[in-house]
């Protein structure tokens, strides 16, 4: 054999061993990514169940439009919207299931989680608590909190000329933020809280709360909660011929909720973001309404939404984090003018991501400007 061909043989082995090299040197980086896990801790039974269905929808939708979807598993543990639960759902998702990361919903829930595990890697939403990502290096919180909520409300009340309210808000964590949020921004704002109680969670006792709460006269009537007592404060206040403003969480303007309150709805005042199902804004909205509707056979609500865009968030830079991570979270933090179905999101201070907040009035079951 001559001596070129010899080199010529030399050359294509040490071709292939560097080839082979790199290769050998990524997969031992980054491994093979056959398989992204995560863990969903969400309340698919308790009266919070319609909330969990729609959190899930949108996570799963989300993993469906994604370039990684086929390869993304969903693993989900009920919470039924209890602490300890939650907290059992969490071991249970990283000792047997070994996810990354967690997808948390509701504020009780998330709050005993990341007490429990301060510093693991979770995607929040339908968390309320002004506070939840606050010292939790690793956690991001997608959705309006209590106190953007409250001081968009407290603003659009005294530019009312409303000088006094009463608030009634649900027995859990999240209901006693709202409360304490709620008193700061309208009390800054010279606003006066005459009257405040709280509800349990399966609305018992709403009947005699109303009627206690009309006994003050009330220049204004703002609840925070979810599901079938909310509704019945604002059939409850209608029955009763109540004359003042009648004002709510986003969580009122959910299909399921404006469902249950029927006509009483009308009328009502609620924070919102620039989402509404029943009138997509832009093709993005229209997209997801029309997807939601066929996938599920029913319209979306917000929290659908919201899990969606996170969801699709997560997913986008975990892509362009090559599968790290460490990476992706860093470079969630960075997400700037994301839009989404809810409309415009930033990252902001503590990861909790922004958006645009304002006051709409409900009008044959669409939300309208006041």
């Amino acid at each position: 054999m001559s001596k070129k061909a010899i080199g010529w043989i030399v050359l294509a082995i040490i071709t292939i061993v560097v080839v082979l090299g790199i290769v050998f040197y990524r997969d031992t980086k980054t491994g093979p990514i056959e398989e992204i896990r995560i863990g969903a801790i969400l309340p698919m039974t308790s009266w919070a169940a319609y909330v969990g269905e729609s959190c899930k929808h949108g996570i799963e939708m989300a993993i469906t439009n994604a370039v990684l979807g086929s390869r993304t598993r969903l693993i989900v543990e009920d919470s039924a919207n209890d602490p300890k639960t939650g907290l059992n759902a969490l071991r249970k998702l990283k000792d047997v299931d070994q996810v990354p990361i967690v997808f948390c919903v509701m504020s009780s829930v998330a709050e005993a989680v990341l007490t429990q595990a301060p510093d693991q890697p979770a995607l929040l939403s339908v968390v309320s608590q002004s506070r939840a990502t606050e010292n939790r290096p690793n956690a991001f919180r997608y959705f309006l909190s209590s106190n953007m909520e409250t001081k968009a409300m407290a603003a659009f009340l005294r530019s009312r000329g409303v000088t006094n309210a009463a608030f009634l808000y649900v027995n859990d964590d999240f209901g006693l933020d709202a409360l304490n949020c709620f008193s700061r921004h309208f009390l800054a704002l010279g606003g006066q809280i005459i009257f405040h109680e709280a509800f349990d969670k399966a609305g018992s006792q709403v009947a005699d709360i109303v009627v206690k709460t009309l006994a003050e006269k009330p220049q204004a009537v703002f609840f925070a909660g979810y599901g079938a007592p909310i509704a019945l404060i604002a059939q409850r206040l209608k029955e009763s011929r109540y004359s003042g403003m009648i004002c709510s969480f986003s969580s009122f303007s959910a299909p399921t909720v404006l469902a249950q309150a029927g006509s009483a709805a009308e009328g009502v005042f609620v924070s919102t973001t620039g989402f509404d199902p029943a009138k997509p804004s832009d093709s993005v909205q229209l997209n997801f309404v029309k997807m939601y509707e066929t996938t599920f056979g029913k319209t979306p609500d917000h929290y659908a939404a919201y899990c969606y865009d996170l969801m699709s968030i997560f997913l986008k830079c975990w892509e362009e984090s090559d599968h790290d991570l460490d990476l992706t979270l860093k470079r969630m933090c960075n997400v700037h003018s994301f839009k989404g179905v809810i409309g415009e999101a930033t990252c902001g201070p503590d990861r909790d991501f922004q958006f645009p907040v304002s006051v709409k009035v409900i009008a044959n079951g669409t939300l309208v400007e006041p």
